[in-house]
């Protein structure tokens, strides 16, 4: 190890640790707090997920570099970690932009702000901030991809960004220029949105007679003022020079500022700006306990039941599959806890090990890597709302989180999906056609591909989540399961004839999509086994038939267990083999996919060797 790559990488390191920490203390202490329970504190929690995906889209693969002599990244990596990194940037900053309008309204229409900011349009915002951000920076990804890229391969930046990318492109100056205006514009509307509500804030502000007054009112702004200033005044300074060029010095201090340091504020920001969540979040580490007839009770989060008492079932869920006694809920919180952090662990294992081998620089690793960055974002949409659950007396969600949840979780299922039924495709070329199979399955075609999956993911489910998310909810707000999912929830809408042919619509549609990718992967294997079984000696067949297992085993896991859930039709049932279905392909089927691919894979078990050994 480099002793300059140490210097970096311990300061980064407990940057990165402090960024994921305090994100999730701020975005637990808003759920498990009901006072907090409001637009301002919700876009804040939210803003605070956000911010722990935007870091890791860059800070990981740093912390790698800084290790390790081999400062590479593939092609296909590239275009993912600009694609993450500038979709969250871009969530972030129509966030931001919303929370400017939400203070806004607060301040300035104090007496309609309850009518305004319902929580129903709290969920609308969120969901098309991320829609957006997500959606908005496909066409540029997209068209980069296509691009031939010829002469040095050296990126002078920290991670993969536009233009130093764009700089290394055989093609025409000109488009870098064209790049530059897109997004100077993007960061100038959002900025001149943010700018005119806070000039219409201090102008009310400064209106108020009393000191008192403007001070409170100001309170409420100072902190979201800050962030503004800090993620748009360094993204200006990278994004909005134009022809300007700055040394690698400046450019490098200019990207860590709003992609290490402002997550890293961000946290501090919102914490000890804000005596509501500081007390939040110290009622969060209460470790008390009192006895009481029915044995030790947990009285930090108690409290809670107190406030907001008025809530309509229209703002919230709550979860019932849970057990009621404490000590049946922490027996369930530590293992599920230690699933989870293995599943995280497991797959940046995978991820970091694939990258870093050049060996491992194949299609079918390629994407065994992807599936395993899918993965943690597929159970990082569910887990730590069971974990927050667990310790929790008032199970609840909101509506607008469980939308938010609903989509997510369902968006990188179905990319996973798609995922698994490339990976058989690509199987079944390397098997079935050995001789074109260098020639088709190109780092090009893998990206698209990987892509496509994502881009298929993303878009499919946002039908029925937005059609959800205009449904009303009257009656019970028990949710009989452990996570929000489709079906749950429609059953607590207020259901007439509409909503019930509704869900019969969306079980066909989900039948639809599991069955069509069931049957290209099966044909797939069918066409691969019959190729192997011609194979006439047994350790050919053995050699062939051990490059799918793995994929095939995660396969049949995934696929079972969905299938029992989604291709049921009108059974039911009961509340417990419900319970079971969801857990098996929520937390057991991503548990078991890290020790299936090392474990059943010679090569992935040798880097991880080699790598522990070093």
């Amino acid at each position: 190890l480099q002793t300059g790559g140490l210097l970096y990488f311990f300061p980064l390191l407990f940057i990165y640790i402090f960024i994921m920490a305090g994100n999730l203390m701020i975005f637990f202490a808003v759920r498990l707090d009901t006072r907090l329970h409001n637009p301002m504190y919700n876009f804040i929690s939210i803003f605070s997920f956000l911010e722990m995906w935007y870091s890791t889209a860059t800070i990981p693969k740093m912390l790698s570099n800084l290790i390790s002599e081999d400062k590479t990244i593939s092609f296909v990596g590239c275009l993912l970690q600009m694609y993450f990194f500038h979709s969250l940037g871009n969530t972030e900053g129509t966030l931001l932009t919303v929370m400017a309008i939400d203070r806004y309204v607060a301040i300035c229409n104090p007496l309609r702000y309850p009518n305004i900011m319902t929580p129903r349009l709290c969920a609308q915002l969120t969901a098309g901030s991320c829609i957006f951000g997500f959606l908005i920076l496909l066409p540029e990804i997209v068209w980069i991809s296509t691009l031939p890229f010829c002469g040095p391969n050296q990126i002078h930046q920290i991670f993969c960004d536009f233009t130093p990318l764009l700089k290394l492109a055989c093609t025409d100056a000109s488009v870098i220029l064209v790049q530059d205006v897109i997004h100077a514009l993007a960061i100038l509307i959002t900025s001149l949105i943010i700018s005119l509500s806070y000039v219409r804030i201090i102008v009310v502000i400064l209106s108020i007679p009393s000191t008192e007054g403007r001070k409170k009112a100001f309170s409420t702004c100072a902190a979201h003022i800050a962030v503004f200033l800090l993620f748009f005044g360094s993204v200006a300074l990278m994004y909005l020079r134009f022809s300007a060029t700055y040394t690698p010095f400046w450019d490098n201090t200019i990207a860590l500022t709003f992609s290490v340091f402002a997550p890293f504020f961000n946290p501090i920001i919102y914490s000890l700006r804000n005596k509501d969540m500081k007390d939040a979040i110290k009622k969060l580490f209460c470790l008390q306990k009192v006895n009481n007839e029915s044995g030790i009770v947990d009285t930090c989060t108690s409290y809670l039941e107190m406030e907001f008492s008025n809530w309509t079932t229209a703002q919230e869920f709550i979860f019932s599959a849970f057990p009621c006694s404490w000590a049946d809920s922490v027996f369930c919180f530590i293992p599920l806890l230690f699933i989870y952090a293995f599943i995280i662990v497991g797959n940046l294992v995978i991820i970091t090990v694939v990258q870093r081998n050049t060996h491992l620089h194949t299609p079918m690793y390629f994407f065994i890597s992807a599936l395993s960055f899918l993965e943690i974002w597929y159970t990082t949409a569910t887990i730590p709302k069971m974990l927050s659950s667990l310790l929790s007396e008032r199970r609840s969600i909101t509506l607008n989180g469980c939308v938010l949840q609903m989509y997510f979780f369902h968006s990188t299922g179905i990319s996973e999906v798609c995922l698994l039924t490339a990976m058989a495709f690509d199987r079944y070329l390397a098997i079935c056609s050995p001789l074109h199979y260098p020639t088709i399955m190109t780092p090009r075609l893998c990206a698209q591909l990987t892509l496509g999956c994502c881009v298929c993911g993303f878009l499919t489910p946002l039908p029925e989540i937005a059609w959800i998310a205009t449904l009303p909810f009257c009656g019970s707000n028990r949710l009989e399961h452990i996570f929000c999912d489709f079906l749950p929830v429609l059953r607590l809408a207020c259901t007439d004839t509409h909503t019930i042919v509704m869900i019969q619509v969306v079980d066909i549609i989900h039948a639809v999509e599991i069955i069509t990718a069931v049957m290209l992967i099966v044909m797939s294997y069918v066409g691969i086994v019959a190729v192997i079984l011609r194979i006439r000696s047994a350790e050919g067949r053995r050699k062939a038939f051990s490059t799918c297992v793995s994929h095939l085993t995660v396969f049949l896991l995934f696929f079972g267990s969905v299938a029992l859930m989604y291709l049921r039709f009108s059974a039911t049932y009961s509340l417990f083999w419900d319970t079971a279905i969801a857990l098996a392909f929520a937390v057991l089927s991503p548990f078991f996919n890290p020790i299936i691919y090392s474990l059943r894979n010679k090569e992935i078990k040798e880097a991880i060797k080699k790598h522990i050994g070093q």
